[in-house]
């Protein structure tokens, strides 16, 4: 698959690819409002998911702080693309979930940190990261709509969308989470210790 046939799959997929953008935009949204009325509640679970993140690495290496994010948001994608399988259900959830965690990360920064620390310390990586999350989402839609299709319309195109996702994944979800981990490991941190 070059570059041209992932720019054709993608666009094959741009419909999917809003209604996942929605979902998470609706997530953030979400995220954001929960703090702001449940302030406690809210703060005990984003502390958790702190917490857990900070046990399951040695902040004080690069090396294994990167294969972390990785390993983590290799296994995300591939949740989210295969979970397609029970009808779109699962990707539906996880991205309205990830959307949330982002929604109350951006509150309780906003109340802590300065707006520019905050987008330094998102968008180097995020850029990448978040179209991924939204892309794999998509994916996951789609698959789940053909499933629907192929058991109640007997369409038969399922095979051939989940070898196109497939290959999708090696030549430009896989590279593209290299890249993301790399940035926020090795870029990101330095440039937050520059504000």
């Amino acid at each position: 698959m070059n570059h041209i046939k992932i720019i054709e799959y993608v666009y094959s997929i741009k419909k999917f690819i809003a209604f996942a953008g929605l979902i998470f935009l609706i997530g953030i949204i979400c995220g954001y409002v929960l703090f702001q009325y449940f302030p406690a509640e809210t703060k005990i679970f984003y502390d958790k998911l702190a917490e857990n993140a900070h046990k399951a690495i040695d902040v004080n290496s690069p090396i294994s702080l990167f294969f972390y994010i990785l390993f983590n948001n290799l296994l995300l994608s591939i949740f989210v693309l295969a979970s397609g399988i029970i009808f779109g259900v699962l990707p539906f959830f996880e991205l309205f979930f990830q959307g949330a965690i982002l929604g109350i990360a951006i509150y309780v920064v906003k109340e802590n940190v300065i707006w520019t620390k905050f987008l330094v310390r998102i968008l180097p990586h995020g850029i990448i990261e978040i179209p991924i999350i939204i892309i794999t989402g998509a994916i996951g839609l789609k698959i789940g709509a053909l499933v629907f299709y192929e058991v109640f319309k007997k369409r038969k195109a399922l095979k051939k969308e989940i070898f196109q996702a497939l290959k999708f994944f090696c030549v430009a979800i896989l590279p593209a989470l290299i890249i993301s981990a790399l940035i926020e490991v090795f870029l990101t941190g330095k440039l937050v210790n520059m504000y």
